[in-house]
């Protein structure tokens, strides 16, 4: 009996909860109903507030700036100089941006045993090279066979030969600028010994600079060699006047780009390879132009 009631007893408080939440709804819908108030409504379903064919597009690759792309100066003319021998260094640059010009001697060893061995084998020539003369006035009075005499014309021309390998062991003492150029990097001191093939600095020509850039592939519709173009630098704001002067003969598929390079036109004062920044160009009309890839920026 006593179970029964209290089941009765809940079922009556479920009831006027489930009647007070129906009273309590219909009262703030009429309230909502005769002021300014607009109904609730849930964030997540509200309409934006800009279209979604008007809304703000992400730009292609190298259109960001309308026909612009970044590029980067670099010099036609760089080299990474190398120990031809191993031996002691005597003489090298100490300081980054030395210049030097063409034939200049950028790095000397110490080449004691080079030059010993060179002594040696001019001193062996000599020898060989009295021998066979001697040998050849000996066979005009009948006194030495043609065995002989083809014995001290094979020895002479060994020395010559030997003279020739240590020449050319000798001419490695010394490396030359191989052009005009500017210590970029140094990778060893003078004093040191140092291992044939170690690198020991890095130098560029500064003056013979050309742009390389990487383009879209599309713009190749109306891009060509002799198309201008203009870079602003980063580095100084300065912008400079150039022309395509190659492109690359293939394209990347998966980027859909190009490699491309350009020469400068006009004075280059103030430029350095390394310096990057905007390189704008300026392509024809859209009609002598293909319509798609306009179509497409």
């Amino acid at each position: 009996m006593t179970s029964d009631l209290l089941q009765h007893g809940g079922r009556l408080a479920v009831c006027r909860a489930l009647g007070m939440l129906t009273l309590m709804s219909v009262t703030w819908a009429g309230a909502a109903a005769g002021s300014d108030v607009p109904p609730f409504s849930s964030p997540a379903l509200a309409k934006p507030s800009v279209p979604f064919d008007t809304a703000p597009k992400i730009p292609r690759p190298g259109e960001r700036d309308g026909w612009a792309v970044r590029a980067v100066v670099e010099s036609l003319e760089s080299a990474t100089i190398s120990a031809a021998l191993q031996d002691q260094i005597v003489l090298m640059p100490t300081r980054l941006g030395q210049e030097f010009k063409k034939g200049d001697v950028l790095v000397r060893f110490e080449c004691g045993m080079p030059r010993a061995r060179l002594a040696s084998a001019t001193a062996d020539r000599f020898g060989a090279s009295k021998r066979e003369e001697a040998k050849q006035k000996l066979a005009t009075l009948n006194s030495a066979g043609q065995l002989e005499l083809d014995q001290a014309k094979a020895d002479r021309e060994k020395a010559d030969a030997s003279v020739a390998l240590a020449e050319a062991e000798a001419s490695r003492c010394a490396i030359q600028a191989p052009f005009d150029c500017r210590v970029t990097d140094l990778r060893a001191h003078p004093h040191e010994l140092t291992r044939e093939g170690v690198p020991l600095l890095e130098v560029l020509n500064d003056h013979n600079l050309q742009i390389e850039a990487v383009i879209p592939s599309r713009w190749l519709a109306w891009l060509k060699q002799g198309t201008p173009f203009r870079i602003t630098l980063d580095e100084t704001g300065k912008t400079v006047d150039a022309v395509v002067a190659s492109i690359n003969g293939r394209v990347d598929p998966a980027s859909q780009t190009i490699r491309i390079t350009g020469t400068l036109r006009g004075e280059a004062a103030g430029l350095l390879a390394g310096m990057s920044g905007e390189a704008a160009f300026a392509p024809p009309t859209v009609a002598a132009a293909d319509p798609a890839a306009i179509s497409q920026r």
